[in-house]
């Protein structure tokens, strides 16, 4: 069961330590917000990842020290908390002291085990179901003692979970709570600007331009894997993907990099030519990703981060995820892309996102609709 995108982890250790922003330009690492779970309501900080399929919350059963710094699930205090034994026994309660299965987790630089729990779990306060979930007994200090994150919240498709029961987004689904079964992600540019994941709709005040739909491929994966025609620099295409078959890409909301198969990203290293200072932010050429039909543009400053001293870029190698080379479309693609995640007819809608404007909000939200604001963190 792929539970977390190794993208997540990987990215934040890779960019661990960098300088604080000192008159320069950085982004966000880390984006989290609320999911409530229980009866009456307990409250996590998490990761909304598209790259995995469960959710993910310390349990008060674990006394490591990275466990200790975070919230931990009480399920004694929830009156709708169920024990499940089995992952391929998903709504089968047992008791504290049966027999049941241990979840080994792997990390990019740690390891977690937990347990299998079932109970209310809401995003926002009104859309909530009843959904199996991972409650980690045991955490590694590396990663996640020092992340101001408790948990993951999985927004792959069905197939990124091991049942049904433990998608938090079909489980949802069924319960019919959505206004269209949909959810929206937008980044702001910057550090302090204004970040959301809004479940049931989207916002038209985030994008402009229309709205372009793609359909997603090899879906039964769980990925929000797309076709990716080519990659462009300054507008001129590379050929760097078969002209038929295009290459495969994933959008993914749980990684901070772009992430490109070695070979390519040597290419575009050499075509971006970035000096180790960024002192030319304003020259560097725009990178771009064709997908149906449409250029999606990049300026440096959306996967360069500058500050007095250095310059940090946010593209790196992918790595294998069982499929062959996969690019890899992480926070600074969102943050220049308004992206519409279509559960319902499996497919992505594309838009030039706005640039932030705290309190300039006009439109509301309906029925079935909620919106999460994200905290973006650098770590």
């Amino acid at each position: 069961m792929q539970l977390l995108s190794t993208a997540v982890i990987g990215s934040l250790r890779l960019r661990a330590g960098a300088p604080e922003d000192a008159g320069g330009l950085v982004h966000a690492t880390q984006y989290f917000g609320q999911v409530l779970v229980g009866t009456p309501p307990q409250s996590f900080k998490v990761v909304f990842d598209t790259g995995s399929g469960a959710l993910l919350v310390p349990s008060s059963k674990c006394d490591d020290p990275a466990c200790e710094k975070h919230r931990r699930f009480n399920a004694s205090m929830s009156s709708t908390a169920v024990q499940i034994g089995f992952s391929d026994e998903p709504v089968k309660a047992i008791q504290d002291d049966d027999d049941r299965d241990v979840q080994t987790l792997q990390f990019t630089g740690g390891t977690a085990e937990g347990q299998f729990a079932r109970d209310r779990v809401c995003v926002g306060a009104s859309l909530c179901a009843t959904a199996d979930f991972v409650t980690m007994t045991e955490e590694s200090q590396a990663p996640f003692e020092n992340t101001l994150w408790d948990g993951v919240l999985g927004l792959g498709l069905s197939g990124a979970s091991v049942t049904p029961e433990f998608n938090v987004l079909t489980q949802l689904q069924k319960s019919k709570v959505f206004a269209q079964p949909v959810f929206s992600v937008y980044l702001g540019k910057h550090l302090a600007d204004e970040a959301e994941v809004t479940f049931g709709g989207h916002h038209q005040d985030r994008f402009s331009g229309e709205m372009q739909w793609v359909a997603l491929e090899r879906s039964d994966r769980g990925f929000w894997q797309i076709a990716l025609q080519d990659i462009t620099v300054n507008g001129v295409g590379l050929g760097l993907c078969d002209a038929k078959t295009g290459c495969k890409a994933v959008v993914d909301t749980g990684s901070s990099m772009l992430m490109l198969p070695q070979g390519m990203l040597n290419v575009v290293n050499k075509r971006l030519d970035v000096d180790p200072s960024c002192s030319r932010m304003k020259d560097y050429p725009r990178l771009g990703f064709r997908i149906g039909g449409q250029t999606r543009q990049l300026e440096a400053a959306d996967f360069l981060d500058k500050t007095p001293t250095d310059c940090f870029s946010a593209i790196t190698a992918s790595h294998d995820m069982g499929d062959g080379p996969m690019v890899v479309l992480g926070y600074p693609f969102l943050r220049a892309v308004y992206t519409v995640f279509d559960f319902g007819s499996r497919r992505l809608g594309l838009a030039a996102a706005k640039p932030s404007q705290a309190g300039a909000r006009k439109e509301a939200a309906g029925a079935g609709i909620v919106t999460v604001p994200l905290t973006g963190v650098r770590q």
